[in-house]
């Protein structure tokens, strides 16, 4: 497939967007630029992680359940997203904002840490299954007004 970089330029942020093709996440890319726009918001997110890398001088895999449920939690309370796909490319657009942000962030303030990207990864790919769950799950209870227990 063939990939499309897309520049997107916010606050002197600039984030390189690998998609496979406009048409495959059309509503997360729209989602995310309304995020964008939302100084709310991204101020959250943006001040989550600068607070993180100055009391702690990194970003360990540890944070990013936090930066997850934030995410989530402003998501839920101002934006309807209602399909686990649409989520899931959501939180992959975001991934590569935060990278961005955690990698300008100690470029621009001459930081020297150790930052194992790799296991940051792994950690985000798992709080984003679970918080793709969690939809699965209210989404289901709110159709059936059912409850689903786990055994």
């Amino acid at each position: 497939m063939k990939q499309n970089k897309i520049k997107i330029t916010y606050k002197k942020i600039y984030i390189l967007l690998y998609t496979t093709s406009m048409t495959d996440n059309t509503n997360a890319t729209f989602i995310f630029e309304c995020i964008l726009r939302n100084n709310n918001f991204m101020g959250a997110v943006d001040q989550f992680i600068e607070t993180i890398i100055k009391n702690t001088n990194t970003f360990s895999p540890e944070n990013v359940p936090q930066l997850v449920l934030l995410i989530m939690t402003m998501l839920s309370e101002s934006y309807v997203v209602k399909n686990e796909t649409d989520l899931a490319q959501l939180f992959e657009i975001f991934y590569n904002y935060i990278m961005t942000k955690i990698n300008k962030y100690k470029d621009d303030h001459n930081y020297d840490f150790w930052f194992y990207e790799e296991k940051f990864k792994q950690s985000f790919q798992i709080c984003v299954k679970l918080a793709v769950l969690k939809l699965n799950l209210s989404v289901n209870k709110n159709k059936s007004n059912s409850w689903c227990c786990f055994y």
